[in-house]
C-alpha cells in the first residue's frame, strides 16, 4: 500500500487512544475471504464484528475463528468455520480451571511454545490444545495466552451450562463476586441476566453467598 496509508492508520489509531503506542510489531495479514472471494467493501460482500456480535456470536468465538490460519495465509470465512470454532471453544472452556499455571506450560508444554515461536503460527499451536485436556491449569493458560482464555468477558451470547463441568459455572460465579467486591453492579447485574437467560438463577444469600439454581 503506499504512502501515507499505513501512517494514517497509525495516526488514526494514536489519536482514538490517547496517544498510546500503536504496536511494536505490526503485519500485514493474508486476505479475509468469503468462501473464495476476497471480502472487500467495494463489492459488499463483508461482515463485521458489530454484525457477528449481534447475531449471538460471541466474541471469544469470533477471535478463536479469526486465529484459525497462520498471519501469512488467506482466511476462507464460513458460518461453519463460526460454528466449528464455537463448540470447539466451549468444549476447551468446559474442563479449564480458574488459575492457569503459566510456567509450567513453558516448562511442560514446549510444542505450544515452540509453534508461537516459530513465525506465530497459531494454527499449529491450536494443534496442541486436545493434548492439554488433562491438564486443566496449562490449557487455561495457553487460551490467555491466545485471547481466548476463561476470563475473557462473553459479548452478547449465552454459555449453555447443561454441556459444561460444574466447575465452569463456579468461574461465572467467581466472577459475579469479583465484580460485586469491586462495586461493579453493572458488571454483576450482567453476568446474572447472561446465565438467567440459559436457565441459571443465581440467588444472593444474607451471609453472601450465592446459590445456583436452574430454572
Amino acid at each position: 500500500l503506499q504512502f501515507p496509508h499505513h501512517e494514517n492508520e497509525r495516526a488514526q489509531s494514536c489519536c482514538a487512544h490517547g496517544g498510546a503506542e500503536l504496536s511494536r510489531i505490526w503485519m500485514h495479514n493474508g486476505f479475509l475471504q468469503m468462501g473464495e472471494t476476497k471480502m472487500s467493501k467495494s463489492i459488499g460482500n463483508i461482515v463485521t464484528p458489530r454484525e457477528l456480535l449481534d447475531a449471538g456470536w460471541w466474541g471469544a468465538s469470533i477471535r478463536f475463528a479469526l486465529l484459525s490460519a497462520q498471519y501469512r495465509q488467506p482466511l476462507s470465512w464460513t458460518d461453519e468455520l463460526l460454528e466449528v470454532s464455537d463448540k470447539r471453544l466451549r468444549k476447551l472452556w468446559s474442563i479449564t480451571r480458574p488459575e492457569p499455571n503459566k510456567r509450567l506450560l513453558k516448562d511442560t508444554v514446549p510444542p505450544f511454545i515452540n509453534a508461537l515461536m516459530n513465525d506465530l503460527n497459531i494454527p499449529a499451536a491450536l494443534a496442541v490444545l486436545p493434548s492439554l485436556e488433562n491438564k486443566p491449569n496449562e490449557l487455561e493458560a495457553a487460551l490467555q495466552m491466545l485471547g481466548s482464555g476463561f476470563s475473557v468477558p462473553p459479548q452478547t451470547a449465552p454459555v449453555h451450562f447443561d454441556s459444561y463441568a460444574e466447575s465452569v459455572l463456579q468461574k461465572w460465579v467467581g466472577l459475579r463476586t469479583a465484580a460485586k467486591e469491586q462495586r461493579d453492579w453493572a458488571e454483576a447485574d450482567r453476568i446474572r441476566a447472561l446465565l438467567l437467560a440459559d436457565g441459571i438463577m443465581l440467588e444472593d444469600a444474607k451471609d453472601g453467598s450465592t446459590h445456583i439454581r436452574r430454572v
